[in-house]
């Protein structure tokens, strides 16, 4: 992790100060002493070969060589140099766990592994080391347009760092936490525990990247979510009873709907984009609120601990510590904004299956207050009737078909007519139209979306657990293609 104090936009700090192959100048490597080393590792020819920047090879024969063989490397180096919001997230996320010890970046040219389609994005929590490759991120250029693939490779590294300072122990005496197919999906029900630390990495990853991510918002308003099934293994997967495979179109649906009857207000606090969704919409829509959500998350994150024992670390202990912030940190009136705000975020992105009673006690906010939220009239209307009503609806904003619209209604002029003011605040979005899925064009469908969706235009997270117990990194494995990350 670092400590996230040195590095800023990339104009201070640095490991090396010697230009590896006789040149004396000093090297400026970015993000300073949060990164312990930048590795150009070469996996053309069997065992990895490793060449430090700043140490083994000057920062500029780095990038001589990557121009020409692995011009997505390059590309990711320079912005991580010269990207101002990203180095703002990147430090914050650094001091989530200040006690961890800098993680490196290895920069892969993977275009040799796998057949060509390179090493999946991974945090090795073993080698305490970030798997960024070259073909890798050429595979997923595709989901974004052209002029926003630089910001999409660098959103991939604010998750991968997330990961760093999370500290989950995902493998419990053998028994992996993502099912028993031991993967996960952003759009899939598991635990409180694993929509925490996997959501709270999409969430910075998020607040880096609103236009992205607003992709997985709509699928979920579209779409839904899924389920793994009991039957379901690693090598035969399946999930609401339809197989591997699920499908989502204007005919079928396999998923299960964002409102569907047999969900309970306890699953959505299950789901990672859910979470994730809870944590933007927050920050964006409220003055401060992301310094609120990441200082509920600072409280909560354990610094170097796991979950092995039960850590509280979930996505109920960071809704309880964003209210605690909020009333510890702010005025009365100003608090009491912030919580009708987070309480009716919270109600309608878990479809307004909560009592009032479950709201007092998974935000932790009086049974009174929840009540008089519950109760908020205009004119005779109920404001939550109201927000309910239009999250109801079977098309967005644009006019396209979706199953469940609450992501859009906080942008609802009506809503400020009965005290809740969720209009968009945080300047990150002010280029974003008002009532899209965070666009700047008005489209609400994640680019490149068309007809069918399958796992991989879903852009849902596949990831295989992290082995911490034998102490061993698990490259060879990735490197065959066995182990998977994102």
């Amino acid at each position: 992790g670092g400590s996230g104090d040195s590095g800023g936009t990339g104009d201070t700090g640095g490991t090396g100060d010697t230009g590896g192959t006789g040149d004396t100048d000093p090297v400026v490597l970015p993000l300073g002493a949060s990164i312990s080393a930048y590795d150009f590792r070469d996996y053309s020819n069997g065992d990895p070969v490793s060449s430090i920047i700043g140490t083994d090879i000057t920062e500029q024969e780095f990038l001589n060589a990557a121009a020409t063989s692995n011009p997505n490397l390059k590309l990711l180096y320079e912005g991580i140099k010269n990207n101002t919001k990203f180095n703002t997230v990147i430090q914050k996320i650094f001091q989530l766990a200040p006690s961890n010890n800098p993680p490196k970046i290895v920069l892969a040219d993977d275009r040799a592994v796998n057949g060509g389609a390179g090493i999946h994005a991974v945090f090795d929590p073993n080698a305490n080391e970030l798997i960024l490759g070259q073909s890798y991120f050429e595979s997923q250029r595709g989901f974004y347009k052209a002029e926003d693939f630089v910001k999409g490779i660098l959103a991939t590294l604010v998750h991968e760092l997330t990961h760093s300072e999370d500290n989950l122990q995902s493998i419990d005496n053998g028994v992996s936490p993502y099912g028993p197919d031991g993967a996960h999906y952003g759009t899939e029900i598991l635990s409180t525990e694993i929509a925490y630390t996997e959501g709270m990495a999409d969430f910075y990853e998020a607040y880096f990247f609103p236009e992205s991510f607003g992709g997985q918002q709509w699928f979920m308003a579209a779409c839904g979510f899924r389920k793994e099934d009991a039957n379901s293994t690693v090598q035969s997967p399946s999930y609401n009873g339809k197989g591997a495979n699920l499908t989502c179109n204007s005919s079928t649906n396999d998923f299960i709907e964002y409102d569907d009857a047999s969900l309970s207000a306890d699953d959505y606090f299950k789901i990672e984009y859910v979470f994730a969704s809870i944590l933007l919409e927050f920050s964006y829509r409220n003055s401060g609120g992301f310094d609120i959500v990441h200082k509920a998350l600072q409280n909560v994150n354990p610094d170097s601990e796991t979950f092995r024992d039960g850590d509280s670390a979930d996505t109920l202990s960071v809704f309880k510590e964003i209210v605690n912030v909020i009333e510890t940190d702010f005025s009365t009136d100003t608090a009491n904004e912030f919580k009708g705000n987070f309480m009716l975020i919270v109600d309608a992105l878990s479809a307004f299956k909560l009592t009032p009673l479950e709201m007092s006690q998974k935000l932790g906010i009086s049974l009174e207050e929840v009540t008089a939220y519950y109760e908020k009239t205009e004119s005779g209307q109920n404001a939550r009737d109201f927000v309910s009503g239009i999250a109801d609806s079977d098309v967005d904003a644009s006019g396209q078909a979706i199953k469940y619209n609450a992501f859009q209604v906080f942008d609802d002029s009506f809503l400020l007519s009965v005290g809740f003011d969720l209009s968009r605040k945080d300047p990150a979005v002010s280029g974003l139209l008002a009532g899209t899925f965070y666009s700047s064009s008005g489209s609400s469908a994640p680019f490149k979306e068309s007809g069918d969706f399958l796992s991989a235009s879903e852009k849902e997270t596949i990831e295989l657990e992290h082995e911490h117990e034998d102490g061993e990194s698990n490259e060879d494995n990735r490197a065959s293609g066995n182990v998977l990350g994102f």
